[in-house]
C-alpha cells in the first residue's frame, strides 16, 4: 500500500500507524508486523479465513479449526486489536481491513500450494513461454493433477487423459507437444 496521503499521515503521525497497519515508510519498504500477524501463526490465518465465509461462535470456531478456546482467544485477541476481526453478540466476524486481506490471502496461499504439491514439476520447467495473464492465475490449479506419459508409449494417449475428457462438460488444455491421437478428443 503506497499511497501518497498515507505515506504523509505515517511521517506526521511517526511510527505507530506505520507499525499498527505495515504501511510503506518513506524508503518504500513494507513493515512485516501485519505481514507476521496473518502469515507467522497457522490459527490467526486460518480464522482469517474461516471468517471469511460468515460471521462465527467460539464454539464453530474450535469445532471447525480444531483448538482449544485456551489456544484460538489470544489469537482472536491480536486480530481484535490489530482491526482485522471484530465481536459482536458472542459473534465473531471480519472487518472491511480483514475482509479485504482475506480475499488477497486466499489466491496467494493457493497459488503458493499449487506450487508446493508440484514443486518438482514448477522448478523443472521454464516457466517463460506461459502468457503471463494465464500464470497470474495459477491459484486456479489447486484441485488439479500433473499426468505425466509414459516414455515407452510417447504417442499413444494417456488413459487417465481420455478418462477425464471423456467425463467433463468442459476441457481445457495446455501442452507442450502435439500428439495427433488427441486431435479427436478436442474436436
Amino acid at each position: 500500500m503506497k499511497v501518497n496521503s498515507q505515506k504523509i499521515a505515517c511521517q506526521e503521525k511517526g511510527s505507530a500507524a506505520t507499525a499498527k497497519y505495515g504501511i510503506t515508510g518513506s524508503q518504500g519498504k513494507m513493515d512485516s508486523s501485519l505481514i507476521d500477524l496473518v502469515f507467522r501463526s497457522d490459527k490467526r490465518k486460518n480464522l482469517l479465513i474461516f471468517l471469511n465465509s460468515g460471521p462465527k461462535n467460539i464454539d464453530e470456531i474450535r469445532d471447525e479449526l480444531d483448538v482449544t478456546a485456551t489456544s484460538i482467544l489470544p489469537q482472536i485477541k491480536k486480530l481484535i486489536d490489530n482491526d482485522l476481526i471484530v465481536q459482536e453478540d458472542r459473534m465473531y466476524k471480519l472487518t472491511v481491513l480483514g475482509e479485504f486481506i482475506t480475499k488477497k490471502v486466499n489466491p496467494l496461499l493457493s497459488a503458493l500450494e499449487v506450487v508446493e504439491i508440484n514443486n518438482r514439476y514448477w522448478t523443472d520447467h521454464d516457466l517463460n513461454s506461459i502468457p503471463r495473464h494465464l500464470l497470474e492465475r495459477i491459484s486456479e490449479l489447486v484441485d488439479c493433477t500433473v499426468v505425466e506419459p509414459d516414455l515407452n508409449h510417447i504417442y499413444e494417449p494417456s488413459q487417465k487423459i481420455i478418462d477425464n475428457m471423456a467425463n467433463a462438460k468442459q476441457v481445457s488444455t495446455f501442452a507442450s507437444y502435439f500428439n495427433p491421437a488427441y486431435l479427436p478428443l478436442i474436436c
